[in-house]
């Protein structure tokens, strides 16, 4: 099975992922389909959207210092 959260592949049997210790919920879905969930943003998934609203917010400072400097 692949982890929701981390997206590593992990044996079917097995209760949470190896890598990042997400904690799968198959077992209530038996009992209830209801209790099924996969959450929409992970931390891994929030880690990386940071990351690119950082590196967007770098890209464009310096765009905007270039067209100044290029200005004069």
């Amino acid at each position: 099975m692949i982890c929701p959260s981390c997206g590593a592949i992990s044996p079917d049997e097995s209760s949470q992922c190896p890598d990042c210790s997400y904690k799968f919920r198959w077992e209530y879905a038996l009992k209830d389909p209801k209790k099924l969930t996969f959450p929409i943003v992970t931390k891994s998934n929030k880690k990386k959207l940071r990351i690119l609203s950082v590196l967007f917010l770098l890209g464009f400072l310096i765009l905007i210092a270039f067209a100044i400097m290029s200005s004069f």
